[in-house]
C-alpha cells in the first residue's frame, strides 16, 4: 500500500476487510504492513463480486478477488444410505467412484453424477444390503450399515413422496369409513341373514388382502414356491429383455448403476425347465456377443410380500459372486433338471446359511 505522495507504507498497522458476493464482510483484521495474511474461502465460495479492502488512516485501497472454479463433492453415509453432495462453486458432473469392502473382499463402484447444484444432495441407487466399509479418497465409513432398497424399487422416497403417501393414506381410510356405513345402512333393508352378511365381507376383505404379481396372486397367509433368474450383465439389456418374452418370464427390476435384472418365472408347469432352457439361451447368445454374463437359477417357499420377494432378490444378488461366469442352480431346482449327475455340486454360504449348488 502507497500513501498519497506514492510512497510505500512499510511497518505501519493496516485494516484489512474482505467482502464477499452481497458486501457483506467475512474477515476483518489490523495486520502490519510487512505482515503476511491468510485466509481460507470455504469450499462453496461463489465466484465473482469478491474485493478485500485496505485501510491506513484517510487512505482506502481496493481490489477484487478471483475465485477459481471448485468442483467437489463430499460422502456420506447417513440412515443406511449412501448420500452424494455438491460441496463445490459449481454444478458437479463427473464418475464419483467408490471402494466397498466387505470382509476380504473389495468393489470399485463407479457413481454417475449429472448436473448435481451446489449444496444439493444425490442418493445414488445401490443395493448393497448390510454392514460395508465404504471410502472415497480420505472419507472411510467403517461397517456400515446399508439397505438394499433400490433393488425392486425403482425410486427414492422424498418430502413430496412422503406428503402423497400421506393424502393416499387419507382418502383410503375416508373411503373405508364411508364404504363402512354404506354396508352397515344397507344391512338394515337387506333380507338376508347376518351371518350371511358377515360371511360375505369377510370374503371381500380376504381378497382384497392378496398381491398381484404378474398373473399369479399370492396370499399374504400362505406360502408359495417363487422362482427367480437373476442376471449380471455388462451390456444388451433390451436383448435379453425380448430374449425372456420367448419364455414369458416377468421382468421385475434393472438397477441401472451394477446391471442387474431381476426375472419372475411363470405360473406354468415344470418352471425349471423353463429357466434353465432360458439360462442357456442368454449364455449362448453373451457368448456370440463377446461380453460376460453371470446368471442364478433359485427358488424358495416365501409370503406373498414384496419383502419376502426383496429377500429372495438379494440372497440370488450375493449368489452371483460364486457363479464364475456360469449359470448357477440350486439344488432343488437341479434335481428336476435331466442332466447328467457328474456335475461338481458345491456348498456356498450366504447370510450365514449353507446352500447347495451347481454350476453349469
Amino acid at each position: 500500500m502507497i500513501n498519497q505522495v506514492g510512497n510505500l507504507i512499510e511497518n505501519e498497522t493496516l485494516v484489512v476487510k474482505i467482502f464477499d458476493i452481497n458486501n457483506n464482510i467475512v474477515f476483518e483484521k489490523e495486520v502490519k504492513s510487512s505482515e503476511n495474511l491468510s485466509y481460507f474461502f470455504k469450499s462453496d465460495s461463489l465466484r465473482g463480486g469478491w474485493k478485500i479492502n485496505t485501510y491506513y488512516g484517510n487512505i482506502f485501497s481496493s481490489k477484487p478477488i478471483y475465485i477459481s472454479e471448485n468442483s467437489e463433492v463430499l460422502v456420506l453415509v447417513v440412515d443406511n444410505k449412501i448420500k452424494i453432495q455438491n460441496i463445490g462453486n459449481v454444478p458437479y458432473n463427473g464418475i464419483v467412484s467408490l471402494k466397498v469392502q466387505n470382509g476380504s473382499s473389495s468393489l470399485i463402484v463407479p457413481i454417475n453424477v449429472d448436473n448435481l447444484d451446489i449444496g444439493d444432495i444425490f442418493i445414488p441407487k445401490l443395493d448393497f444390503y448390510g454392514y460395508y466399509n465404504v471410502s472415497y479418497g480420505e472419507n472411510n465409513f467403517s461397517n456400515a450399515y446399508l439397505t438394499g432398497a433400490a433393488i425392486l424399487f425403482d425410486s427414492t422416497f422424498t418430502a413430496k413422496s412422503y406428503i402423497i403417501t400421506f393424502i393416499f393414506l387419507f382418502i383410503l381410510i375416508s373411503f373405508y369409513f364411508v364404504f363402512k356405513n354404506f354396508t352397515s345402512v344397507k344391512s338394515f333393508f337387506v333380507k338376508s341373514k347376518e351371518g350371511d352378511f358377515i360371511e360375505s365381507a369377510s370374503i371381500r376383505v380376504k381378497k382384497s388382502s392378496s398381491i398381484i404379481s404378474g398373473k399369479k396372486e399370492i396370499s399374504n397367509n400362505s406360502l408359495k414356491k417363487t422362482f427367480v433368474i437373476f442376471i449380471k450383465f455388462d451390456a444388451y439389456f433390451n436383448e435379453i429383455s425380448e430374449l425372456s418374452k420367448k419364455y414369458s418370464f416377468s421382468f421385475k427390476k434393472m438397477n441401472d448403476n451394477l446391471g442387474y435384472i431381476l426375472f419372475c418365472s411363470p405360473p406354468i408347469d415344470n418352471p425349471e425347465i423353463s429357466m434353465f432352457h432360458f439360462g442357456r439361451d442368454l449364455m449362448r447368445f453373451s457368448n456370440l456377443k463377446g461380453y460376460k454374463v453371470s446368471i442364478v437359477l433359485n427358488g424358495s417357499l416365501i409370503e406373498g410380500k414384496l419383502s419376502s420377494l426383496k429377500k429372495l432378490a438379494l440372497t440370488s444378488r450375493k449368489m452371483i459372486n460364486f457363479t464364475e461366469g456360469k449359470i448357477l442352480v440350486v439344488d432343488s431346482i437341479f434335481n428336476k433338471l435331466n442332466i447328467p449327475s457328474s456335475r461338481t455340486n458345491r456348498h456356498i454360504n450366504i447370510d450365514g446359511k449353507d446352500y447347495s449348488v451347481f454350476l453349469i
